[in-house]
């Protein structure tokens, strides 16, 4: 068995040795016939130059041809014909802009344009950015704005009644803690317990208050 295997290596070997002198033969052959050519025009040369018979010519200079039309033509034409056409094709902004007041116009009714410039589309409780804020912001805010007087000391207490009496007020807010505090009292009474006449006095009042005026409380 190791005998037939060390034959085929050897045979291996030997193959493979004959295919790369098959491969080297026509590369060698190749680079010594060029090298052959070479030495001989080498030769020639040598020879020619003894004998003198070498002359030596300046290259021909490469013909070339006059344009058919001038150079100014030629460049100014295309450039005035594409600006030209730059013209023709563009769009006017006086057709532009109707769409723009037309798609305000559907968003926001009766009310005049800020600019025209185009936004993306808004939620139904967003106004348009181009309308004025002084149609939508503050006139709704003065519309359903809401007043709420908060009374938390002894002076509060004692001019509740003006109070409620200005124009706008919505509602009345009784600060318990803070009072307790202004009139020197524990704030344990407040939080349970029996309470303080004062206090008791106070609470009336500003409850007696809110009933005649018609007003809400809390606190």
């Amino acid at each position: 068995m190791v005998v037939k295997l060390q034959m085929g290596v050897w045979a291996g070997i030997a193959a493979g040795s004959v295919m790369v002198m098959l491969v080297l033969l026509p590369i060698l052959g190749c680079m010594f016939s060029r090298n052959k050519k070479a030495k001989k025009a080498a030769e020639l040369e040598e020879s020619a130059a003894e004998k003198g018979e070498v002359t030596f010519s300046a290259p021909a200079l490469a013909q070339t041809r006059e344009p058919a039309r001038p150079v100014n033509t030629i460049l100014q034409k295309p450039a005035v014909h594409v600006s030209q056409q730059k013209i023709r094709t563009q769009p006017s902004t006086h057709s532009i802009a109707p769409s723009y007041q037309s798609q305000s116009s559907t968003l926001a009714p009766g009310s005049p344009l800020r600019n025209s410039t185009p936004s993306p589309p808004l939620p139904p409780h967003m106004q348009p950015m181009w309308t004025k804020p002084s149609l939508y912001n503050i006139a709704t805010s003065n519309n359903h704005v809401c007043i709420i007087s908060q009374i938390e000391s002894i002076k509060g207490v004692e001019n509740i009644q003006e109070i409620s009496a200005v124009p706008g007020v919505s509602a009345l807010m009784f600060g318990l803690g803070d009072y307790m505090i202004d009139a020197g009292l524990g704030l344990s009474s407040a939080l349970g317990g029996v309470p303080h006449q004062m206090f008791a006095k106070a609470v009336g009042r500003f409850g007696a208050t809110a009933h005649a005026t018609d007003l809400s409380i809390s606190g």
